[in-house]
Parts: structure tokens; sequence; C-alpha cells
């Protein structure tokens, strides 16, 4: 079976898709199923809502939404109407919101009373011009689907604007990556050819990460909806929460983080049927080997680690579905993408050796929005230098080393961080472990490693230490052990290894 071709616009694929496939189900939410048909209806309804709003092609659009059926509504709704989307974490300070809104020239937001608290201080710190625009007044969740007319869609080419998407941060001020409806369509197309979708029927996406970023966007959202597939979507993460959706549902492809899959290894699954999960992806963070372990004991099904970008919308690698995923690896760069493992003058290693890992693929971002140094400085000749150090295997298959800023220099010596907390991570009384460099007069640098213990668990720095020597030359173990509550980290469970540097400077 081949796959069917793809429109140049978001919008308009899904909603063929829809009309396609009519009264199937395109969304199990907690509690109702939403069909195609009418969530295309609810797509058409809320798109006629912003256009009464003023919103018209070319402006951009703030989306500050939980996960929910009028996230996913609002999202092609915005596309529909020719905006480009800028996806906000609700969970931001009106500081960081209203830094977004105004980096963006955002015309309106579109987002729901939930966030009712935030509207004056971004009124008053955006301006004026800002229309805040509560989707829940008109369309509330659960809701019977709106009746609604058919509506025009500007003519959209493929490299027009559709998303706006900061970054984290972690390491500096949030960057606008400016990506098209052409690099979404081109990872969408990539994510069906090494899902092999072409080949089955019948799937079921869980969308268990928060909508707003990349990984969630093209993976759960875009890449199924446009194919006619339906999605699972649990509101927020929990594991037990997660468990009961994949039962229910009948989840098929599940996409997460580490975080999430070492809670839910953490679960008795006894009495639990999940036999309808296939495959398990990792993204979003290096998922330590020992965490892809226990959870393959737990549930009998094994992860395969990818990896990805904002910067490529985002999907780069993935191990094969169909094989034995390698530990330790992000597997074969996906369908349309192109890898190299590069010196500081961008010539390329040799395989085995460690260098920063640029990618080149219609996937790859426009730029940075009003950041034209930051931007030559990361894209050449259509490369993109991701910041990560990497090797190359002689078949093909990349393993990530560390992040290129985070790299420790110890007496002259390069020390990876992921290198010695995969090692803490073997450590049973570890559930997570995070390394920094701080400043050391002999040295230069040192490592810290920061420990977060697993639930009843208690031990001393020199018990760390005693476990890294063991396991490590003697310039990679940390000198310093500090034990925290919990580690600091983005809502996609990436830690925030700029706020433990900040808490070690202050």
């Amino acid at each position: 079976m081949a796959l069917p071709s793809l429109p140049r616009d978001l919008a308009r694929g899904f909603l063929e898709a829809a009309r396609a496939s009519g009264d199937s189900p395109a969304l199990f939410l907690e509690g109702h199923t939403r069909s195609f048909g009418e969530l295309a209806s609810l797509v058409r309804a809320v798109a006629a809502d912003l256009e009464a709003h003023g919103v018209r092609p070319g402006d951009r659009v703030g989306l500050m939404l939980p996960n929910c059926e009028t996230f996913v509504a609002g999202l092609f709704a915005i596309l529909a109407r020719g905006a480009a989307v800028v996806p906000i974490n609700g969970l931001l300070t009106p500081r960081e919101v209203s830094f977004m809104l105004r980096d963006a020239g955002a015309r309106a937001l579109l987002t729901s009373s939930l966030f009712e608290p935030l509207f004056a201080p971004l009124r008053a710190a955006v301006g004026g011009g800002l229309e805040i625009i509560d989707i829940f007044r008109a369309f509330r969740p659960g809701a019977p689907a709106p009746r609604a007319p058919e509506i025009t869609l500007p003519a959209i080419e493929e490299d027009v604007e559709a998303c706006i998407l900061y970054t984290s941060g972690t390491t500096g001020r949030p960057k606008g990556v400016i990506l098209t409806h052409g690099n979404f369509v081109a990872n969408v197309r990539s994510v069906w050819e090494f899902l092999r979708l072409a080949e089955r029927t019948g799937d079921r996406f869980v969308s268990a990460l928060p909508m707003f970023h990349s990984f969630d966007m093209t993976v759960c959202i875009f890449a199924p909806l446009l194919r006619g597939i339906p999605v699972v979507v649990v509101s927020e993460f929990k594991p037990q929460k997660l468990l009961a959706a994949i039962v229910e549902n009948r989840g098929s492809i599940l996409l997460g983080v580490p975080p999430m899959f070492a809670l839910t290894a953490r679960l008795p699954i006894q009495g639990l049927d999940i036999s309808s999960l296939r495959i398990v992806i990792s993204g979003g963070a290096a998922l330590p080997i020992a965490v892809g372990q226990a959870f393959e004991r737990a549930l009998g099904i094994p992860i395969h680690e990818g990896y990805g970008l904002s910067e490529a919308a985002p999907v780069v690698a993935v191990n094969p579905i169909d094989r034995r995923p390698r530990e330790g690896s992000i597997g074969l760069p996906v369908p349309g993408v192109e890898a190299r493992v590069v010196d500081p003058s961008w010539r390329n290693v040799p395989d085995g050796t460690a260098g920063e890992l640029l990618v080149r693929g219609a996937n790859v971002m426009k730029g940075y929005l009003n950041l034209p140094e930051e931007t030559r400085e990361v894209l050449r000749d259509g490369w993109l230098a991701t910041g990560d150090i990497a090797v190359r295997e002689p078949d093909g298959y990349l393993r990530i080393v560390d992040r290129k800023k985070e790299m420790i220099n110890v007496g002259g010596e390069n020390v990876y961080p992921r290198e010695i907390e995969e090692i803490l991570y073997q450590h049973p009384k570890i559930a997570a472990a995070a390394v920094v460099g701080v400043p050391d007069r002999l040295r230069g640098e040192s490592a810290k490693a920061y420990i977060e213990l697993a639930p009843g668990q208690s031990m001393t720095a020199d018990e760390v230490i005693r476990h890294a020597s063991a396991n490590l030359a003697p310039f990679k173990v940390p000198r310093h052990v500090e034990f925290v509550a919990s580690l600091p980290r983005t809502p996609t469970g990436k830690v925030e290894k700029k706020k433990l540097r900040e808490l070690q400077a202050s």
C-alpha cells in the first residue's frame, strides 16, 4: 500500500483527511470521542471565530491551551486562516509569555478561561493591540460539535510560516524557531515512512506529552490526523492515567520522554491488558540505558530511542522499528534527512570519532525570528548545526555523546556529562542524575553531580563517588555531589542544567 500524497499546507491536509475519514474516531478523550467529521466542524467554527476577531493570513497567533480537543482544533483553525501558530506553555509566567507574544508580533492569543489570571498582566505588558480570545466561551470541551459551514482556505505555499516555536531557553533567552508548512509536511512524511504506516491499519497514537511541544505536535497530532489515524489524548501525564488510557482505548504507538518511562516502569501492571501497544519511542532528552532496561522488564516492550530538535520540526533520527533497538544509540537518520559529524571547521570526522552533529533536509527551519546572526551561526548551505556532540558508527547508527555547550574541560581533558550520568543511573538508589561543570582552581573545571534519589532511599556523597570511581577514569569522577528533592525540568522532561548552574553560582 502506497502512502497518500500530502498537500503543501497542514490545514488543507487535515480537512482532506477528515473528509475521507468521516465518522471514524479522530480523538479518544477522557470521557468522550470526537469523530473526524466533528473535529473538522470544530476547526471550521474556530477558524470563523478567529476571522471575526480580525485574524488574517500572515498574522501570528499565540495558542495557550492544555492538552484537549480545543488545542487540536485551535491549532488547525489558526493554520486554516493562513496565520502562524505561536504555541505557549501555560505554566510560564506573564513575563515569559509576554516576551514571546511581543517578539513574535502576535495579533491575538487563543486561550481559555483557565488562564484568566494572566489576561490583565499580558494586556499591560504586550499592549492594547493583542486580542485575547477565550475559546472556552464558545467551544467548551465535550460539548456537541457545532455545525459549521465550509470555509475557503487561503492559498499557502510550502515556504509560508506555520509555527514560531520558542526554544526552552535552557542555554539563554528563548529563540523563536520559524517552521514552515513545508518543514512540517516533510517531517510528517518521514514519520509515516519510519513508522511504516502504509503497511498497517488500526493504529492509535497516544498523546501524553504537552501538545505545545514540537515532538507531540508533529508526531502525535499532524502525523496521525493527516493520515486519518486516531489519537488517544491524555490530558496530563500521570503513570496510572497513561496506562489506563492505553488499556481503555487500545493505544498502539506511544511517544514519550525518559522521566515518563522511568515512572511508568515502577508501576505494577499485573492484570492490565497492554497487548495493543506495539511501538514505544523516546525523544526530548537522552534515554539512560538503565531506564530503557527497566521499562522493558516491566512492560515487556523495548523503547526505540530517537533524536530531534525544534529547529528540525523536530524528528532527525530513530532506531528502526523492524529490529531490536541499539542501546545508547539514537538510530539512523529518518527518510529525507541527512546527517554528518564534523570538527569545528565543519570537516567530516572519521567514524567512531566525536564531533558536532549536522543535519540537512526539507524539515530544517527557515531560521530564528529576529536573530539573523544566530541564524547564520547554525545554518550553512542547508546544514543545521545541532550543538550536540555525536559519534557515527560504521553502519550509520548515531550516538549522542552530549551537548556541545555542556562539555566539561577537566585539566585539558574533555568530559561528557552524559557518560557520567549513565553510570550514576545504574545505581539502584539513584532515580535521576544530572552532571554540570563547576570551577576548579587546579583543573579549570570539575564535575558536580546533582542526585535525585529513588523513593525511600538514602545515600551519602561518598557512596556516589565510590560508585563512579569503580566505573570511570579518575578525571571523570564527580568531585562534588549534591542531593536534591527533584531536578528542575522542562515540560518535556529535559533537565534544565542552566538552572543547576545558576544554583551553583548563587
